[in-house]
This record gives C-alpha cells, structure tokens and sequence, in this order.
C-alpha cells in the first residue's frame, strides 16, 4: 500500500517558507489519506504549496480558492519533494495572520497541543486571543501549518475549518488524541 501523502510530505526535512509570487500559474491534485480522508493541495510548477484542505466534496476546491494570487489552471499530479528534502509553502494574509501561521510553524517541530492564549502570547499579541483564533480558522494550508494543534482553554477542540472529524483523524495520527 502506497505511504498517504500526508505522511510523505511529513517525511520531509521541515518546511520553508516561499514569498508569494503574484500571478503564479497554480494546479490542484486530489488526493485520499485513509486516516483523514479526502483531500485538495494547491501547488505552483515548482511544487510550492500554497493552499491543502479536506473534505468529500467540490466546496473544498471552492473554499480553498477563495484567497489565492495566481490563476488556478487545472488538475495536475503532486510531486513530493525527496526525503530530506523541505517542502515550501507559501501565503499571503493580512498581518496578524501572517504572524499567526508562522507562530504556528514555528511550533509545528513540537508537535505539541497549545491553545488560542498560548498562540496569542508566542506572537506577542496577548490581548488578541479572538482575532488569533480567527486567522487560525483562516490558515489555508491545513496540516502543514498545524492549526488543528490549537485547542480552548479548558480543554475543549475548539472549531476546525475542515470539522472536528477531521481534527480528531489529526489529533489521533498525532498520538495527541
């Protein structure tokens, strides 16, 4: 049975992060990981990554659309990058998201749970719980910028863009769960 591409992009040595070049010729690949299910990656010609979600149907394509720089051109097969390698991602938000997804690849080695004050405080924003649970809802490279790491306060999940099923499926790969 073929590795799920999840885990062969795990398998990369980290990630890096690639400026957004504007316009961009940007494809899409399909892709179904049995533990988390099916899934849409947004990749460049260099096989930057710039946007991964997850669900059953073509809303995630659509969704996932939403705030790309380039014109998307059509379904293409994914090139993971070679072990050792990083794989790249690349995104654009507005400031504070921008600081919220970095925050969390910065904690993505840990592997760790934290919460939406933790991740407040890392990026030193304290006082802006709210708004940093907000970009955390907004990240669009899900898994990879490990917004499913993020719980409440008291324990709870919290949300997931993509819903609690699929956090839970995260969580569990994880061994978080």
């Amino acid at each position: 049975m073929p590795t799920p591409l999840c885990l062969r992009l795990l398998q990369a040595n980290g990630v890096i992060y690639t400026p957004v070049q504007e316009e961009t010729p940007l494809y899409w690949s399909l892709f179904k990981d049995p533990g988390i299910g099916q899934g849409v990656l947004i990749f460049d010609t260099q096989n930057t990554v710039y946007a991964l979600g997850f669900g059953e149907d073509e809303s995630v394509l659509s969704n996932l659309t939403l705030h790309l720089c380039g014109p998307l051109m059509g379904e293409k097969s994914f090139q993971a990058p070679a072990k050792g390698a990083p794989l790249s991602l690349s995104f654009r938000g507005t400031r504070l998201e921008e600081d919220v997804w970095h925050g969390l690849l910065a904690r993505r080695q840990r592997g760790t749970l934290l919460t939406y004050s933790d991740l407040a405080q890392d990026i030193g924003r304290p006082r802006a719980v709210r708004a940093v649970a907000s970009a955390v809802g907004r990240n669009p490279i899900s898994y990879f910028i490990p917004c499913h790491l993020v719980i409440r306060k008291d324990g709870g999940l919290g949300g997931y863009r993509w819903g609690l099923t699929s956090k839970n499926a995260l969580l569990k790969e994880a061994n978080l769960s």
